[in-house]
């Protein structure tokens, strides 16, 4: 049997390594969301897309690295709020290589300037409530929250003006790495306003493109129940992918 190898994408394909693009060529089998495999069309392999429930792409993985050098994308980092653990899981410590890459909360703060050594990174992606939030907020002055297709950064900032934190400050980035990224500050009430494609966090709160994010646009018109419940059931198909 071969091991899996998982590449960490980063941002993009420009922050892959000589051994990552090395490694990527040399597949039988590549595996990732169609926006990653995107960026290598020419790539000799067969392809397995991702989508949804990751019990199928588990079991078609597992079958084919009894004979095939098997390759799965990832974005960021596979190891930080990504695929690479649930792989890990199924298959293995052993027969998984991750090879590690800038995630897009190492990115946003770079972006700002600011240290992270001692950020709290909280991930509300599928989960219910936003009660991990407020617990980060009352141990860490600097908080990174992963969010999802429900918790969206206007609805958390909603959250944090009924919660008492009106004062907080946070930073906006969007699509991250791309040719129209955008950094901005925000107050609670002007993020309450302004529907993201995106992540959340902090006393200064930091905001991260999430890659379903234009559904939200649209679905965020339905009642608020309708709305959760079908989210709820949606999110829960996906793990805690980084962005």
């Amino acid at each position: 049997m071969i091991s899996v190898a998982v590449i960490g994408m980063g941002l993009s394909p420009a922050d892959l390594t000589a051994v990552h693009l090395e490694i990527i060529r040399s597949a039988d089998l590549l595996v990732g969301g169609a926006r990653l495999m995107a960026h290598f069309p020419d790539i000799p392999a067969e392809t397995l897309e991702i989508r949804g429930r990751l019990t199928a792409v588990i079991d078609a993985i597992r079958e084919a690295m009894e004979t095939k050098r098997v390759v799965v994308l990832a974005s960021g980092d596979p190891l930080f709020y990504g695929i690479g653990a649930l792989l890990i899981r199924s298959l293995g410590r052993d027969r998984v290589r991750v090879y590690p890459n800038i995630t897009s909360v190492a990115a946003a703060f770079a972006r700002i300037g600011e240290p992270w050594g001692t950020v709290l990174v909280v991930s509300l992606h599928g989960r219910e409530g936003e009660g991990p939030l407020q617990a980060a907020l009352m141990e860490s002055e600097t908080v990174a929250v992963l969010t999802d297709p429900i918790r969206t950064p206007a609805r958390l900032a909603d959250h944090l003006m009924v919660g008492g934190h009106p004062d907080l400050s946070m930073a906006v980035l969007e699509r991250l790495g791309t040719p129209d990224e955008r950094v901005r500050w925000m107050s609670p009430e002007e993020a309450a306003e302004y529907i993201l494609k995106g992540i959340l966090a902090r006393k200064r709160f930091y905001c991260f493109p999430w890659l379903f994010g234009l559904g939200v646009r649209y679905l965020k018109w339905l009642p608020a129940s309708l709305f959760d419940s079908y989210m709820t059931r949606w999110a829960k198909t996906i793990p805690d992918l980084e962005y």
